[in-house]
C-alpha cells in the first residue's frame, strides 16, 4: 500500500500549485459571499445608526468590538477598508508573500537621511494589512508581552497604577494559552488570543539555545515572572493556523456587523466637539453612518492619525498647510517610533539545519499542512527570541531574534523586493552566497530614541500619508545595534554553533568597502546601510495624562472631543521590550473596559439630568 508521503512525492510540484490555486479560489468565493451578505442582508432597523462604530478590524479593533458586544443591547459596526480573508491567509509559512500584495496598504517611508542607505531611494517599505484582521493577518504572530517597567512609564501620572491590576490582568484576560505554559499562574485560557508552541521548528533553534546557555543566559518563559533571557517562541496559532482576535470576533457575536471594503474618509463632528458619525465609501458609493455612544478608531499607527487629521484633529500649522479645517489642535502624528534591526543573512553555516525554499515547496509539506496542520507551512520565520539588558540596570534594551533563513532563501524572487533592497546590494552582496546555508540572528533596538512623524500629503483621503520614522537620527540607536552584533559574535563563537561552522559573512557590504571588516567603523557603516524595520511602529496618537503632550487621555478618549476614542498601536507612548501585538491586544482589553465605564457614567449623568428636568 502506497504511503501518504510517497504519494505526495510522486504528485510533485504541480500538486502544490493545484492546492494553492484551490485555496485562492476558496478565498475569492468566501470574499464574494461575505460581501454579498454584509451588503444585502443587514437588518434595516440598524443600518444607519449603531451604538458603536469601530474603524478597523485589526487586533485592537476586534478586541474592542468583541467586548462592547458583550452587552447584547449594544449594536456594533466594524468598518474594514480591506477585503475579507480566507483560509489562504491563515497559512503561517505564506506570510511573507502577503507583503506587496493586494492585502497590503503598500505604505513606505520618505527617504531617510541617517540610515536605510542600502534601500532604493533610502525608502523603507512598511507592510500593513488591508484585510479583515488588519496587520494581525500579516505579522509574524510572535507572542511576547514585554517588561513590567515598559508600562509603568505609560501611566506615570496615574497615582493608582499597579502592574498586576492594570496590565497583567489584561494580558491574562486576552490570552488562550494552549501550549507548554498552560498550567502557569501567569498565563490563562479562554481568551480571544490563541497562544501556542510552534508546530514546526528547525534543529537550528536548539543549537542556538545550547549556545546561549553555554554563555550563562537563562532559558525560560519570557512572558512569566523573569523577563530577561531566551526562549523558544510561542505564537498566535491555533491548530497550526494563524489565529487573531478577528477570527474570534467573526464567530462570536450576533450583534456585531462587519463590513469589509468600507473605507472611512472622515469623522463627523457636531459643534467641533462631539463625534456623531463617519462618512465612508463602499465600492464607489458614499455612506454616512451614526454612532449613539461612541466611535473607536483602530485603523493603526498610520491609519488612525491620518483619519484624525483629515477630520480636523491634529497639529494646527500642518492642517492649515493642507487646507483642513481645524477641530482641535493636538500632536497627532508626532512621537512615531519603531523597533530597528539589521543583520539578515549575516551568519553562514557549513551544515543545513535551517529552513529552505525546497522545504516550503515540497508536496510533502503541503500534505503535512492540509491533513495534519504541521510541517514547514506552519513556520512563522522566527523560532527563538532573547531579551538582553546591556546596561545592567534591570531594563532590557536589546532583543535578539533567531530566524533559520534569510532574504536569500527565495533566490531574489520576492523578499528583496519586499524590503525595497537596491539591486546593487543584492548583486554585489546577497546574491554571492545564495548557494550557501545562511541564517539570521538579528539585533533589535527595544527602546530607540529616534522619533518621527506621520503627516498628510494633502487633504485627499486616498493620498498616501508622509511617514518619516527618522531612523538612526539618535546615536544611541546605532550603539545598541553595535552591542547586538558584538553579542552575536560571542554566540556564534560557542562550541554548539562552531560545530555547525557558524561564522560571520565576511564579504564587505556595498558602500562599506573602505573600512576594515569587523571594525567598529565597518559595523556602523553596515548598520546605517542595512537599516531595517521590525514592523513595530507605535506612538502617533499617544496616551497620556491631562497635562501631558498627548492625543488621548487615560480613558482613551481623544482630548477636547466627546464620544471619540483611539485604540490601537498608535496610543502606545513608547515601545514595549517585545514584539508589539500582545501589548496592543492587552491595551485594547483595557480600553474596552474604559469605554464601557464611560458609557455607564454617561448613562448615569443622562438619568440624573432627566430627573432634574422633570
Amino acid at each position: 500500500m502506497i504511503s501518504l508521503t510517497s504519494f505526495a512525492i510522486r504528485c510533485g510540484f504541480p500538486f502544490v500549485s493545484f492546492i494553492i490555486f484551490m485555496l485562492i479560489f476558496m478565498c475569492i468565493l468566501k470574499e464574494w459571499m461575505f460581501t454579498y451578505f454584509s451588503n444585502y442582508l443587514l437588518p434595516e432597523k440598524i443600518i444607519n445608526e449603531f451604538d458603536y462604530i469601530v474603524v478597523g478590524s485589526g487586533s485592537a479593533g476586534s478586541i474592542v468590538a468583541l467586548r462592547l458586544a458583550e452587552n447584547s443591547n449594544n449594536t456594533v459596526l466594524v468598518l474594514e477598508a480591506g477585503i475579507c480573508a480566507g483560509i489562504l491567509f491563515d497559512i503561517p509559512g505564506l506570510t511573507p508573500l502577503l507583503q506587496k500584495s493586494l492585502v497590503d496598504w503598500h505604505y513606505s517611508t520618505v527617504p531617510q537621511k541617517h540610515g536605510g542607505w542600502a534601500l532604493k531611494n533610502n525608502i523603507s517599505n512598511w507592510p500593513m494589512g488591508s484585510i479583515y484582521g488588519g496587520t494581525s493577518r500579516l505579522n509574524s504572530m510572535i507572542y511576547a508581552r514585554g517588561h513590567p517597567s515598559d508600562f509603568k512609564s505609560w501611566f506615570k501620572n496615574d497615582s493608582n497604577y499597579l502592574y498586576e491590576k492594570h496590565i497583567l490582568s489584561y494580558f491574562m484576560k486576552a490570552e488562550d494559552q494552549r501550549g507548554r505554559y498552560k498550567s502557569s499562574q501567569l498565563h490563562s485560557t479562554g481568551g480571544p488570543l490563541a497562544v501556542d508552541d510552534l508546530p514546526f521548528i528547525t534543529p537550528f533553534a536548539q543549537h542556538f539555545l545550547d549556545a546561549v546557555s553555554s554563555l550563562n543566559f537563562s532559558i525560560h518563559d519570557l512572558n512569566g515572572g523573569e523577563n530577561r533571557g531566551f526562549m523558544k517562541v510561542q505564537a498566535n496559532i491555533k491548530s497550526g493556523s494563524r489565529w487573531s482576535p478577528a477570527h474570534h470576533l467573526l464567530y462570536s457575536k450576533n450583534n456585531v456587523i462587519i463590513k469589509t471594503n468600507a473605507f472611512v474618509e472622515e469623522i463627523l463632528f457636531s459643534g467641533n466637539y462631539e463625534a456623531y458619525g463617519v462618512r465612508y465609501s463602499h465600492f464607489g458609493n458614499k455612506f454616512i453612518v451614526n454612532a449613539r455612544k461612541g466611535i473607536v478608531l483602530s485603523a493603526g499607527v498610520v491609519g488612525s492619525p491620518k483619519l484624525l487629521m483629515l477630520s480636523g484633529v491634529g497639529p494646527k500649522d500642518h492642517l492649515e498647510k493642507v487646507n483642513v479645517s481645524l477641530v482641535t489642535d493636538l500632536p497627532v502624528g508626532d512621537n512615531l517610533q519603531d523597533h530597528i534591526t539589521t543583520g539578515l543573512d549575516l551568519i553562514v553555516l557549513n551544515k543545513s539545519v535551517g529552513l529552505s525554499l525546497s522545504d516550503l515547496l515540497s508536496p510533502v509539506s503541503a500534505f503535512q499542512y492540509i491533513f495534519h496542520k504541521r510541517g514547514p507551512w506552519t513556520s512563522i520565520g522566527c523560532e527563538v527570541i532573547g531579551v538582553i539588558d546591556t546596561k545592567g540596570n534591570g531594563v532590557p534594551d536589546l532583543q535578539i531574534m533567531v530566524l533559520p533563513t534569510g532574504i536569500t532563501a527565495d533566490f531574489g524572487a520576492h523578499l528583496r523586493h519586499a524590503l525595497n533592497l537596491k539591486d546593487s546590494a543584492w548583486t554585489h552582496y546577497f546574491e554571492l552566497f545564495q548557494d550557501k546555508t545562511t541564517v539570521s540572528i538579528i539585533p533589535v533596538v527595544l527602546h530607540p530614541k529616534s522619533r518621527g512623524t506621520v503627516r498628510l500629503q494633502d487633504n485627499n483621503p486616498y493620498s498616501k500619508p508622509l511617514i518619516d520614522p527618522n531612523y538612526l537620527s539618535e546615536p544611541y540607536d546605532v550603539e545598541i545595534l553595535l552591542k547586538g552584533i558584538e553579542l552575536i559574535k560571542k554566540i556564534i563563537g560557542t562550541e554548539p554553533l562552531s560545530r555547525l561552522g557558524a561564522k560571520l559573512n565576511d564579504k564587505k557590504f556595498p558602500g562599506c568597502e573602505n573600512y576594515t571588516f569587523d571594525s567598529r567603523n565597518y559595523w556602523e557603516c553596515y548598520v546605517r546601510h542595512f537599516t531595517l524595520t521590525s514592523y513595530h511602529p507605535v506612538g502617533t496618537c499617544s496616551l497620556g495624562g491631562k497635562n501631558e503632550k498627548s492625543v488621548v487621555n487615560y480613558n482613551f478618549k481623544v482630548k477636547n472631543t466627546n464620544k471619540l476614542f483611539v485604540v490601537d498601536a498608535s496610543v502606545l507612548p513608547t515601545l514595549p521590550s517585545a514584539n508589539i501585538n500582545a501589548a496592543v491586544v492587552m491595551i485594547a482589553e483595557k480600553a474596552a473596559d474604559m469605554i464601557k465605564l464611560e458609557d455607564k457614567l454617561s448613562s448615569g449623568r443622562c438619568y440624573l439630568l432627566e430627573v432634574f428636568l422633570r
